[in-house]
């Protein structure tokens, strides 16, 4: 099953909508700036934020803030076909894990919110909000790619919400000396973002040449649900299954690759299993990746990276037509999807 990705919608630290956004992560706006938060070293933290929201908006409800106004643009943006009558959107949207300031209830409540913030006509029972962090996006795509296939409905706005901007997650990363600051060199620089994209199983004749989601699935790295090293077994598979989705070009380097690497040495540690293993598909591939541009955005990554991807397909910056993008989970969800431009059929 093909989807074809028919608008966008996002917001970021380098750009209120899905245009400046993509153009802001190509070109790098890194641009960290002082928070009114301390590590639990005493120390100030700095962080990559969207300066048009109020610094006293923190948590959820910067979230909702954030996936509401990526939302409404991607909904005013989308030129596919009218839904049918008496037929509601589905909307499906990745969150964080649960952490201190969010557990395991708020991905819902966060959906709900942005719903209504954004007055979509959403069906509540096919609605669904994936809070397992990185991966989410890609349990996400998967479930719209069902929900195409079985023809029950007319479009899917698929997307992921984050943000670092909170005393309480600033202090869960902070005491695990995850942050990157003076005295932790190999920590993350706190993001934030949101983004969405519509989906649509049949051919919109308007719509921009935002190019197609052609394959997407998670797993799960049992070595690190079981608390053990991580063999990155999961991502490793998952990479070569993307790849075997490509049909005629399975055994060919992939093109553009994309993931959620950061400067933390774990996520390094996995990606370098994955390149040992599968360097035949990373041969010749420009290898992409987020929280290096802009910071680590989170849950949001995925979906950043799908508009970011999306935009190069129609602006003409993207080095391949096809790109693989893996993301990985601080628990063990891991997940990855594919993207293709220029083949509208």
């Amino acid at each position: 099953m093909k989807a074809l990705v028919t608008a966008l919608g996002a917001r970021s630290p380098v750009g209120l909508n899905a245009e400046q956004t993509a153009f802001g992560i190509r070109n790098g706006y890194l641009v960290p700036r002082r928070t009114p938060f301390r590590d639990h070293h005493g120390e100030a933290v700095g962080m990559s934020f969207c300066a048009a929201l109020a610094d006293d908006l923190l948590g959820k409800d910067r979230m909702v803030e954030l996936a509401a106004g990526a939302l409404e643009e991607c909904v005013a943006r989308d030129r596919g076909a009218p839904a049918a009558k008496g037929e509601k959107t589905v909307v499906l949207l990745g969150c964080p894990s649960p952490r201190p300031g969010f557990d395991g209830n708020d991905g819902r409540d966060v959906l709900q919110r942005v719903v209504r913030a954004s007055h979509v006509d959403a069906c509540p029972e096919r609605s669904t909000a994936f809070a397992v962090g990185h991966a989410g996006f890609a349990l996400a795509l998967a479930r719209a790619l069902e929900v195409l296939r079985g023809g029950q409905a007319g479009a899917v706005l698929v997307g992921a919400v984050d943000t670092h901007f909170d005393e309480a997650a600033v202090t869960h990363f902070s005491e695990q000396e995850r942050i990157l600051s003076m005295r932790t060199t190999d920590g993350f620089l706190p993001g934030e973002g949101a983004a969405f994209v519509a989906l649509r199983g049949v051919r919109a004749q308007l719509a921009p040449d935002f190019g197609q989601i052609t394959w997407a699935a998670s797993a799960l790295e049992e070595t690190v649900a079981q608390g053990l090293p991580n063999l990155a077994r999961a991502a490793t598979d998952l990479l070569d299954r993307a790849a075997q989705s490509r049909g005629p070009h399975a055994g060919s380097p992939v093109g553009w690759y994309l993931r959620t690497v950061n400067r933390e040495r774990q996520r390094a540690r996995e990606d370098q299993f994955v390149g040992a293993r599968l360097g035949r598909l990373l041969e010749d591939t420009e290898l992409d990746e987020l929280a290096g541009r802009i910071g680590d955005a989170g849950a949001a990554s995925g979906a950043l990276l799908a508009v970011y991807v999306s935009q190069g397909f129609a602006s003409g910056y993207a080095p391949a037509r096809t790109a693989v993008v893996s993301l990985s989970s601080d628990g063990p969800e891991r997940g990855a999807f594919v993207m293709s431009g220029g083949d509208r059929s």
